[in-house]
């Protein structure tokens, strides 16, 4: 089955995320643990910040 212009959109969003964003992963962690001093509190903000840096790519790919 072929895959559609918004799969292979979504599929190349993905690779630039991958890309740019996951390289500073520990930085941005290492960073929100110093901002909250709570490893749980700043898993979460971390994850927040990817996940909505991932939609954001995704949104921008579609243009």
């Amino acid at each position: 089955m072929a895959r559609t212009p918004a799969a292979r959109a979504d599929d190349q969003a993905w690779a630039v995320f991958e890309a740019e964003a996951l390289p500073h992963v520990d930085r941005l962690f290492r960073l929100e643990l110093w901002f909250e001093r709570n490893r749980a509190e700043a898993e979460d903000l971390a994850a927040t910040v990817l996940l909505a840096i991932g939609a954001a790519g995704a949104f921008w790919a579609r243009d």
